[in-house]
This record gives C-alpha cells, structure tokens and sequence, in this order.
C-alpha cells in the first residue's frame, strides 16, 4: 500500500478520500517476476463492491518499483459492479521483449471497500503454439503437466484452444514438433495426436500421428504428418496420452505444414520451376534450357555458382531482349515482333542505347 491506499486483511481494499492521486497497492509476490508479455497477456480476478455499487480499478507493470520504472504500461480501466463476487478479465497488447518487476493496482473510485480475490496475471502464449487447456472426460491438464489417469474414459484426452490455428490442411505432409518429459520420478510415457475435421460430434475425417516415447527431461520431438487430402481442412486438434497414471510434461505444440515441394529452396515449387535444382533462375520462357533472367534478389554467388547462360531471345522469335525493347515489343511473346526490320534495329542500337 501507499499514498494512503488502505488494505483489509480479508481481501478488501479501499482508497479514501485525501489519499494521493497515485496512491494504490503493490504486489508483495517477487515469485511473480520477471513478467514478460512478448504476446500479450491478460488478468482475471474476482471482485465485489461492498455496498452493491460499482468501482473502477486498473493494473499498472513496470519495469522496477520507483523510481526505476520505465518501460511502463496501464491496461484498461475495468468497472466492478455489485455486492456478489464475480469474475473479471482485461486483457492487453504485445509488449515485446519488456521485462517487468512491479505489478500494481489501483482503485480510482474513492472511499469505496472492495472485495478482490484470486488475482492471475497471464502472458498470452505464442500464437503458434497450440493451447492444450480443453481437458475432457477425466483426462488431467495443469500447466504443462498432463496426465491420463485411473477412472478416465478410455478416450480422454485434452484439445487445443488456441483457434487462430485454425483450419489446418495437409496436402504436402506436414509435422508435430513440441517438447516433452518426464518427472524424475515417472517412466517412459507415450503421446500422440489427432487431427479432427471439426469437434465431436461433426470429427471425421480424422486422422492420428504416430506416438513419440517421451522419457527424462525436457527434449525436442518430431512427429510426421502424412499428407491428406488437399481439399480437407482440419479444426479440432487433440492430444493423447498412452499409459495412465504416468504424469507428462508438454510444451512448445508447434502444427507445421508443408509446402509444395522445392528442391533448390529458392522460394519457387519445383511445379513452376523450369530449373528445380538451381536456386539461381526459375523461368524459361521458350523452353530452351536457357533462363530468361536471374532471380529477384538472389546472392551473386549462387549466380557464379549456376552453370547456366542468360538467353538473349527469351521468347525465340529471332529478336534479341535488347532488340525487342528498343522496338517496344514484348520479349517474352513471340508474337509480339518488331515491325522495324531487324538490321535497322541494330544499326540504330547503339544510338539508343547511348541516349540513355
């Protein structure tokens, strides 16, 4: 507490009248810190207002208690309303790498008792990364800690939550990579996934991975996702443990899909590339084995490296690039030809070319 703020030892907290324009409370709990929302975060908590009515509270992070406290941020003014406890969020921008050790709150309604409990400060995850929170028929989720325990149906399991996942397709394969363990206490432990075309009851097609066997500290793994079919999309994703009653820990759900496949890696699918095994050039207009230009943007040494030759005459009508952009005619359409004949073009090159 400070600048006159007032706290109750049952929860309850009250800035009168006279108190300092800044006065508010600190969070004591250093086990908080450091605070880092490079994804956003949000707060949940429940308040009340002792005499039924309502008043207005805010959140402030800092980088340290004063004075050292920029970088800073206030999240939005949240209304609390009524005499019966009732659950409460704001949620909050991205605040990139920012570390944060000062937490506080404010009541900017005066001499009103409020009641606010069971405070949680969340940073929002990676939106890449799956949210594995929507446990069903028994399975156990806390944290990154899942369990499949005795008494669970046989199907339990747990679905992510984070939407913007949302759909998937897989028509060039794709991967599940993630970090799992196990306790030093536990054994090895089988997971696997499904993908769902939408929740039950409305999931098929469905398909399942193989099973990873997670066993000791935190590793990376990878699990294959075969190809399916391209006009298929996927909205429900979902986790599975094998052996019950063996606690694992689970982090970093990364769904990748793949792209179409591209051998030389320079961006262009081998379907389009007249040259797949060359990262320097891609495109042949006449089909004569001789690229129209290098690629935008690509590393001179990779042009040095290519054992190929710039064609001249993209479009093989007889006229040179040169000669059909000093006539104004397309050179990668053969039928789009000079009407000057083509000795005067080259008399009248050099001209041009020195206007230039």
């Amino acid at each position: 507490m400070f600048g006159g703020a007032q706290a109750g030892a049952d929860n309850t907290f009250t800035v009168p009248s006279g108190s300092e324009s800044w006065a508010g409370f600190a969070n004591l709990n250093t086990d908080l810190y450091p605070l880092v929302f490079e994804f956003g975060g949000s707060i949940t908590f429940m308040g009340s207002v002792a005499d039924g009515g309502t008043a207005e509270v805010q959140f402030r992070f800092e980088k340290k208690p004063s004075p050292d406290t920029e970088p800073s941020f206030n999240t939005e003014v949240v209304t609390i309303e009524g005499a019966d406890p009732m659950m409460y969020q704001v949620e909050f921008e991205p605040q990139g790498t920012n570390s944060f050790e000062s937490f506080i709150m404010y009541i900017d309604t005066r001499d009103v008792t409020v009641t606010i409990t069971d405070v949680r400060v969340q940073p929002a995850p990676n939106p890449k990364f799956a949210v594995m929170d929507g446990v069903f028929d028994g399975f156990i989720a806390e944290g990154d800690t899942f369990e499949f325990p005795t008494g669970a149906a046989d199907w339990a399991g747990v679905a992510n939550t984070n939407t913007a996942l949302y759909p998937m397709s897989f028509p060039n394969g794709g991967e599940v990579r993630f970090k799992a363990g196990t306790p030093p206490e536990g054994g090895s432990t089988q997971v696997y996934f499904k993908f769902e075309a939408n929740p039950y009851p409305n999931n098929n097609p469905s398909f399942d991975t193989s099973t990873a066997l997670v066993s000791g500290e935190l590793t990376d793994y990878t699990l294959e996702v075969p190809a399916q079919d391209p006009d298929q999309e996927y909205n429900s994703f979902l986790m599975y443990i094998v052996e019950r009653d063996q606690p694992v820990m689970v982090e970093n759900i990364e769904v990748v899909s793949f792209g179409p496949p591209d051998a030389d890696d320079d961006g262009i699918p081998d379907s389009e590339d007249a040259f797949p095994n060359d990262p320097a050039a891609s495109v042949d207009t006449d089909g004569d084995g001789m690229p129209d230009d290098w690629n935008e943007g690509v590393d001179h040494i990779l042009i040095s490296e290519s054992t190929l030759t710039l064609d001249d005459d993209d479009d093989n009508d007889g006229y040179t690039d040169e000669e059909e952009l000093a006539d104004g005619t397309d050179p990668a359409n053969a039928d789009s030809t000079p009407f000057v004949p083509r000795s005067i073009i080259r008399l009248l090159l050099p001209i041009l070319n020195s206007a230039l």
